[in-house]
């Protein structure tokens, strides 16, 4: 996909694909952010003029599957397209991961590219403020998108392995936050139990 996005991509296209994805349509947002980049690199776009379009559109249409799921509700995660995303043991994780970090799992939800449909949807049928979600997410996104963009525009003539390694980093990246969590509570409950003591 990203090579198609590399050879008939522009602007209007890429924020298309974005917007379209928004309504949960299976289209990665990284190889679209990627595609943005290489085509800057290569000069069809400024890249003062793509990275804030493209973080618009991104938050854009992060906002309207909010909307959308906020609508429709539980019923949105039995439609096609985010019944094939939201598989009952995706759900289960994601309701844990707000059960356990609450409106901070918004945040974390721009990291999975697996879950981040099911997070975004289940946040607006859990009733999260629209505020509250926005602000986790442009957060989160202040930091996702220009990354994923300048390693396309840096990586360009690389690009396919850039976003293989972008698949696993994501990985880490989510393993080192749970290692980080899990210490946090280890800490936590050490501490209460050092006061009982």
């Amino acid at each position: 996909m990203l090579e198609y996005f590399v050879t008939a991509g522009s602007l209007p296209i890429l924020v298309l694909a974005v917007l379209i994805a928004g309504y949960g349509v299976p289209i990665p947002e990284d190889a679209v952010l990627l595609a943005a980049g290489v085509l800057s690199q290569r000069g069809t776009q400024p890249w003062w003029l793509a990275l804030p379009v493209m973080y618009a559109a991104i938050i854009g249409a992060d906002c309207i599957l909010f909307f959308v799921a906020r609508r429709v509700g539980e019923a949105i995660l039995t439609r096609r397209p985010l019944r094939w995303i939201a598989t009952p043991t995706r759900r289960v994780k994601v309701a844990q991961l707000f059960q356990t970090r609450g409106p901070q799992a918004i945040f974390l939800g721009r990291y999975m590219a697996g879950l981040r449909a099911v997070v975004f949807a289940l946040a607006a049928i859990e009733g999260v403020p629209f505020a509250t979600f926005l602000a986790f997410d442009a957060l989160a996104g202040v930091i996702t998108v220009p990354l994923v963009f300048a390693l396309g525009y840096l990586f360009s003539s690389h690009v396919a392995a850039v976003q293989a390694g972008l698949a696993q980093a994501q990985h880490w990246m989510l393993a080192s936050i749970g290692l980080i969590i899990i210490l946090a509570i280890g800490l936590r409950s050490w501490r209460q139990l050092k006061t009982f003591s």
